[in-house]
């Protein structure tokens, strides 16, 4: 008696995954694109072995969106103006 049950549980705990719903994946994995449009969203993903490289890649492509380019000129106008008294 003992025997069977322990081969049917068994065969019980194998067979339950197959039957199990699957999850749907989120649209925002599937195409970010659609859920995070360009026109209102500043969005990368990253991808890594755990989810701090995932972060940490995905900073880096944020960080390559933003190139900043600073042109700094400095000039400086002297005018002297000499005005001569007659008498």
């Amino acid at each position: 008696m003992k025997k069977s049950f322990l081969i049917l549980t068994a065969a019980f705990c194998c067979l339950l995954p197959l039957f199990a719903k699957k999850a749907a994946m989120p649209q925002w994995i599937q195409n970010y694109r659609t859920v995070y449009p360009n026109s209102e969203y500043l969005a990368q993903r990253g991808s890594g072995d755990t989810a701090e490289k995932a972060r940490t890649d995905a900073t880096a492509a944020l960080s390559r969106y933003f190139k900043t380019s600073v042109n700094a000129n400095l000039s400086t106008t002297m005018t002297s103006v000499i005005a001569a008294n007659s008498a």
